[in-house]
């Protein structure tokens, strides 16, 4: 009796030790490797977004902000798409933006210009209509040229599942002819398998939500980590390949500036104001087919 006990307590033993074991090995398994991490590659969705904007901004019209070597540029995905079946170079347009899961997500944008009082950026959301969702206006005198941040304030109105938002970023060095960028951003109702993501580690996260094509949540997760581990080898070749993957290599090296992550009062994107843009103002939008 004694020993069928005891074979007892052995065995409930062996089992909460190999439940133990295969649960922390199922842990290490879903952990991606280094080398996963180091090589992040962005995967576009299938039916991505399509609509018309501009990654990347021509010479200032006005001629007065400074030559730069790199342009004002928006850190998305871009792509050629055409008007129709035929190909001629007069039916294509560019494609700028991706998704996300997040209700008040993050833009990241390379500004090439020293902030001055002079020269504000300004950073407006519209949705599909062209109404006002959130405008916002910033200075920072002094802070040297790079990767800024945008983020959509919780007292704005929060990203509604299957919209489209349609977004400007622009350097006013001209204030009649402002320097820009526009593009869009889409938000997406999380899967059952990206619901669990909270309980990932960042690295996880970034590699989850790029393979699956959740371009601004991968961008900003892995931002946020280079800001935190700015001399992180393995996260500074994550972000290296990141941008790779999307055609901005030319600006990965350029440094990320925490001057920006702005909360503006909401109401003031619908009031008129001499000293932000009107809608005269923003690149004019192209039509394409549905």
């Amino acid at each position: 009796m004694r020993f069928f006990g005891l074979k007892t307590v052995l065995l409930f033993s062996f089992a909460v030790v190999f439940l133990t074991f295969a649960g922390n090995l199922a842990k290490v398994q879903s952990q991606p490797s280094n080398s996963e991490i180091s090589t992040v590659q962005f995967v576009p969705p299938s039916g991505s977004v399509a609509h018309p904007g501009r990654r990347q901004s021509g010479a200032s019209r006005g001629g007065q902000c400074p030559a730069v070597d790199e342009p004002l540029t928006a850190l998305v995905p871009a792509t050629k798409r055409t008007l129709d079946k035929n190909s001629s170079p007069l039916n294509t347009y560019q494609s700028a933006g991706g998704l996300t899961v997040a209700n008040y997500p993050s833009l990241w944008f390379y500004n090439p210009y020293p902030l001055t009082s002079k020269a504000p950026l300004e950073f407006v959301l519209e949705d599909e209509q062209g109404n006002y969702i959130y405008k916002t206006s910033f200075t920072a005198s002094g802070t040297p040229p790079g990767i800024l941040r945008v983020g959509l304030p919780s007292t704005a109105e929060p990203l509604a599942i299957g919209k489209m938002y349609h977004w400007y970023f622009l350097v006013n060095c001209t204030p009649d002819a402002p320097i820009s960028v526009d593009g869009w951003i889409q938000r997406v109702a999380t899967t059952a398998n990206s619901s669990q993501s909270e309980q990932e580690t960042p690295q996880q996260q970034i590699v989850d939500y790029a393979t699956k094509g959740i371009w601004y949540d991968a961008l900003t997760i892995l931002a946020e980590q280079r800001l935190a581990n700015p001399k992180d080898a393995l996260i500074n070749q994550s972000w290296t390949s990141l941008l790779r993957s999307i055609g901005l290599d030319a600006i990965a090296n350029e440094p990320l500036g925490r001057c920006c992550t702005t909360e503006t009062k909401v109401g003031e994107a619908r009031k008129k104001n001499d000293n932000q843009i009107s809608h005269n103002q923003l690149p004019t939008k192209t039509k394409f087919a549905q």
